[in-house]
């Protein structure tokens, strides 16, 4: 009997989290459904828990409580339909919420998108940012990756699209008249957002909040509900009755949107679009810099999470496809244009880098998608099928190959996005998206058909 109690007891240690009594930089420890703590909010520890660890850009981590209650944007005239609505702006890159998650600094001096700082009466316009170091301290800040990543526009946005689509995702079919409709949203149930296909565009963040993908992914493993913080029900207290608003408390904001309105969950498992300008609860998300992560404490488990910090960025970071590059750097030529390792970056694109001829100073990096020519001091590249002349001549700065943003961008067809307040550059090179399939499929094929005028 107690050889068997033994056996039981050994297989359930290897199903839980293992305790961590010692620092580990052992971060495979992370994984989904585990629980980790670090930065504060409220003079508190947040609570965060990693709930997928497949996305683009690696394990997906969000608050597990909502940390306090914000307006996504505060009151502006935006225009919709052709008509002025004093909503605030529901389109995430230019909100108050997004500029405020992403920023460090102090109260009253963010910098708010198009001069609209949260009017007064909007709960944060003197609040420190999220970032700020009262928050997350400096070796905090570098477990959290800085990404870029899509942004699923509305019908009023839809002219923002890079991915070569000009219909936004939530569609409509007049069947009586065959006419293709846009709607503000198709689906309220987030059980039935297994296809998501049409307008999106690419965003840098470094704390963002959930979209309907994500909310998906954490909703089918979870459940999308969530709870306040305790200080965080003190100050929804103070802007609601309780007593006529009582499901309030566990609503909390997505980031898609636009126009004057911005999506947000209504309860477990609905969602639904609301005037921008109101106040809904904040589930800050981010992705975790795995190679920087040193778990100090924990066993993953909510009561008990993994206690985690990292350690100090000594310079630049550069990040390309999800990942911070080893040992890259950024430096400042006598222009003070920003010129990023060729090697470390090329390399990042699947590319084998090699010095062609050491002399005269010609690097080839080739992948399955190209090569691309480029020579020391020389502004003309080539990238196998144009040649580019550069404003910047790659140069060797302290004995590594250096090329410039326009360089980067010309060799492999990508973005770059250099974060100045955060001292982090973002080089982005999407894959093919996938849609999926499942619910909503057979109803964009038929939206399809409208628009190509071969519906039956």
């Amino acid at each position: 009997m107690k050889k068997i109690i033994s056996i039981i007891i050994s297989l359930t240690i290897l199903t839980v989290p293992a305790l961590i009594n010692a620092e580990t930089a052992d971060n495979e420890l992370i994984q989904d459904g585990v629980y980790i703590q670090f930065g504060r909010y409220n003079n508190e520890p947040i609570l965060w828990r990693c709930v997928s660890t497949e996305d683009e850009n690696g394990k997906l981590i969000v608050s597990d409580k909502i940390l306090c209650y914000k307006a996504y944007d505060s009151a502006r005239s935006v225009e919709k339909f052709g008509v002025n609505y004093k909503y605030g702006d529901g389109y995430w890159p230019d909100s108050n919420i997004r500029t405020w998650l992403n920023s460090g600094e102090f109260g009253g001096k963010i910098k708010w998108p198009g001069e609209n700082p949260p009017s007064a009466n909007v709960s944060y316009d003197q609040e420190n940012g999220f970032l700020h170091s009262s928050n997350f301290s400096e070796t905090e800040l570098s477990v959290i990756k800085t990404v870029s990543q899509w942004l699923i526009l509305s019908s009023d946005n839809v002219d923002k699209a890079t991915n070569g689509y000009k219909n936004c995702f939530a569609t409509n079919i007049n069947y009586a008249t065959r006419q293709y409709v846009e709607m503000p949203t198709k689906y309220t149930d987030i059980s039935q957002l297994t296809h998501i296909e049409g307008a999106m565009c690419r965003v840098v963040d470094t704390v963002f909040l959930l979209d309907e993908i994500q909310i998906y992914s954490l909703w089918s493993k979870y459940d999308a509900y969530s709870e306040p913080t305790e200080k965080a029900l003190k100050q929804y207290a103070g802007i609601w009755d309780t007593t006529t608003s009582f499901n309030y408390p566990m609503q909390y904001w997505l980031r898609s949107g636009g126009g004057g309105t911005a999506k947000y969950i209504k309860g477990s498992s609905g969602y639904y679009f609301q005037s921008a300008f109101l106040e809904r609860g904040v589930r800050p998300a981010f992705y975790l810099n795995e190679d920087k992560v040193r778990i100090i404490s924990g066993s993953g488990e909510w009561y008990d999470p993994y206690v985690i910090d990292g350690y100090v960025q000594e310079e630049t970071a550069v990040f390309s496809q999800g990942e911070q590059l080893t040992g890259a750097q950024i430096n400042n030529n006598a222009n003070g244009e920003i010129m990023a390792p060729v090697r470390d970056v090329f390399e990042s694109f699947g590319a084998n880098v090699q010095y062609y001829d050491v002399d005269d100073g010609i690097i080839t990096a080739t992948n399955d998608e190209r090569t691309v020519v480029i020579q020391i001091g020389n502004c003309e590249m080539g990238n196998g099928s144009e040649v580019f002349t550069l404003h910047t001549a790659p140069v060797i700065i302290n004995n590594k190959a250096m090329i410039s943003l326009e360089g980067i961008e010309n060799a492999y067809n990508c973005k770059t996005e250099y974060v100045e307040e955060l001292d982090r550059l973002i080089i982005d090179k999407p894959s093919p998206q996938n849609f999926g399939d499942g619910y909503g499929l057979e109803n964009w094929q038929q939206a399809r058909a409208i628009l190509n005028g071969t519906y039956e």
